[in-house]
This record gives structure tokens, sequence and C-alpha cells, in this order.
């Protein structure tokens, strides 16, 4: 009796510890660091560009497929890009922290339908900083997705190598920046949204 109850006990506390493992898929806390910085740095607004609709806001359709147009012209196509507000305040008022410099970010797309093609993880590097007063701070534009990844999904759906349930293709992206602030403190924060990506007429 005493060996089974053991083994429950063992049981129950490998349970308990990979409950704490993961969190690493979308819907995970937005930013870590604040204990360090003393700082809490949060995304305002975000603003989604491509070549074909222009500025979309915080609106996600992506075009896979550049089109002809009637006039024999090809439709705007080129790789996406996004510009982030963001915004930073001191955690407490009797401490002034350092400057934040976002250094390195990454992209990342988890399909939302196992038949979606896997899109290849973006790695970039855009240095901005962030003054923690509490006042806005607008990015310049970090790349999101490239013609070569958008090329990819549709050529792999075309060819019947893979074949998602719904057209536009829905994907979770996930966008970690990470950085450090004047004293060496790492810090990094997530900004998640679902895409969609299909074959967009821009013309």
């Amino acid at each position: 009796m005493r060996r089974v109850l053991a083994i429950i006990g063992v049981f129950s506390v490998l349970a308990f510890i990979l409950a704490g493992c993961g969190g690493s898929g979308p819907g995970s806390p937005g930013s870590q660091g604040s204990e360090a910085t003393g700082a809490n740095i949060v995304i305002k607004a975000v603003n989604h560009n491509d070549a074909g609709f222009g500025a979309q806001g915080d609106n996600w359709d992506i075009d896979y497929i550049q089109d002809i147009c009637d006039d024999g012209k090809p439709e705007p196509f080129g790789n996406d890009f996004a510009s982030f507000t963001f915004v930073a305040n001191p955690i407490d008022s009797s401490f002034t922290p350092g400057n934040l410099h976002l250094e390195t970010y990454t992209v990342e797309f988890f399909p939302q339908d196992p038949g979606a093609p896997p899109i290849e993880k973006l790695d970039g590097f855009n240095t901005f900083t962030i003054e923690p007063t509490g006042a806005d701070f607008e990015s310049g534009n970090f790349m999101i997705i490239d013609v070569s990844r958008k090329v990819k999904v549709a050529g792999d759906i075309s060819s019947g190598l893979y074949s998602p349930q719904r057209i536009p293709v829905l994907y979770d992206m996930r966008v970690t920046f990470h950085g450090q602030d004047d004293f060496g403190n790492d810090f990094s924060i997530e900004f998640t949204r679902t895409v969609d990506l299909a074959d967009f007429n821009n013309c």
C-alpha cells in the first residue's frame, strides 16, 4: 500500500511540474522582463502595410499570389510590413528606468487548419529605442512575411502537397520583440493576431 502511495506521489509531482511548462503558443503573456527593467511596455497600436492594400491598420489580409490585371500589368505585390506604437511606463514612480532598446524580433505562424502549409519562422533585426515616459513611440516598419514565404504557401497548396479545409488559410501569427535596457537587462514583448492568406485581387 505504501509503495502504491509513493508512486502516486511521484506522478503527482511530475504532473505539477509539467503543468508549469509550455505556454509557447499564441495567447501567452505579452511581455517579460518588466521586473528587471522597471518599466511596463505595451503595444498600443499596429499598422499592417503591403504593396497591394497599402495601410491596413490592424487588419491582416495577406495576398500570396500576384495576379495579372485586365490591362496586362501585374498587380502590386511584395513583402508585408507592420509598424507598431509602443508605450512604456515606469512600474515604480520612485525609480527612473533606463531606455528600452529593441534589437531583434521573430515572426512565427501557427496554422489553425492541420491541412495548411507550414511557414518558416522569420528572424529579423530592427533597432528601435523606447523611452519609459508614457509617451507613444511609433516604430519604423518591421517585415512580417516576405514574398518567398507567401509564394511557397500558394505553391504548396496548388501542387496538392497541402490541402487546407478553407481559403483564406488562417494562421495565428506571433511577433516577439527582444531587447535590453540601458543597464543590460533583457526584456521581450509579444504581439499575436490571426492572419489570413489567400489570392486577394489588388488590381
